[in-house]
């Protein structure tokens, strides 16, 4: 058992939990970051991932990149980035992991960009790919730090995309789970903060706005909790407890997840 690193927010699925639905937990056709790289059945995905990459580095050719500062920036991040990682991500050596991070940021960062133009200057992704991919890129076990697609994505910045945030084009991309008409806080993914990877970029996406809890539902239900309020404490109901208590609760109409209101008393 490794001991976990201060700063980890990229976990491993517990194994009881990996044991109800195993499949859940695993990505279906692209690995990102140490956790299953180099599983031979997501191996279609890595070839694809190094076109990505190829195309992207070629500093002779038009909008082409030099590849040495990435590669210095990721060796710089390398310790950051290990960090992150409950168990360090030891079982992999300093070059293999050094050479995943632009291999499989660069292929993400393409692919966000590559979708405001809607797929039509890159023969290499295909549409029945896009909706695996969203799944696949908010996985858990299946995460880059966001610091070191944000370096790539800077590091690989045309004159065009000044004002463009990678957030932003995240949004967007995963913006079809919601099964929503509304983007929701995509025109406002700067305001987000303290992102850690896409699958925190994505909960913080559909939490509700701050609320002021002092409207909320709050009361108490025996003598002892009207104490506890008395001391600053707010109790407040689950939602089975609301409405066994007699409140209605109905399901909202094209409005964010998670967004909550009220009419009457």
């Amino acid at each position: 058992m490794f001991p976990m690193t201060e700063n980890a927010c990229i976990y491993r699925v517990p194994v009881n939990m990996r044991a109800v639905q195993p499949n859940a937990y695993a990505p279906t056709i692209i690995s990102i970051g140490p956790y299953h790289l180099g599983q031979e059945r997501l191996q279609a995905m890595e070839e694809l991932k190094w076109k990505f990459f190829h195309h992207l580095f070629r500093p002779n050719q038009p909008n082409g990149v030099e590849l040495d500062p990435a590669m210095k920036a990721m060796e710089d991040l390398e310790q950051d980035a290990r960090r992150c990682y409950w168990d360090n991500a030891e079982q992999h050596s300093k070059h293999r992991f050094v050479r995943m991070m632009p291999v499989n940021g660069c292929f993400i960062v393409e692919v966000l960009r590559e979708l405001k133009h809607n797929f039509q200057c890159d023969p290499f992704v295909k549409r029945w790919m896009l909706p695996i991919l969203r799944w696949d890129l908010i996985m858990l076990e299946n995460q880059l730090p966001l610091f070191v697609l944000q370096k790539l994505f800077e590091l690989t910045k045309g004159s065009e995309e000044t004002s463009t945030c990678l957030e932003q084009l995240a949004l967007c991309f995963f913006n079809p789970l919601l099964q929503s008409q509304r983007d929701v806080r995509a025109g406002n993914a700067q305001g987000i903060q303290n992102t850690l990877h896409f699958l925190d970029l994505f909960r913080k996406s559909i939490l509700p706005y701050p609320i002021n809890l002092s409207r909320g539902l709050k009361t108490s239900k025996t003598s002892d909790s009207s104490n506890a309020a008395d001391e600053g404490i707010d109790m407040v109901w689950s939602m089975t407890e609301v409405m066994e208590a007699g409140v209605v609760i109905e399901k909202a109409v094209n409005c964010p997840p998670l967004d909550v209101s009220s009419e009457g008393r």
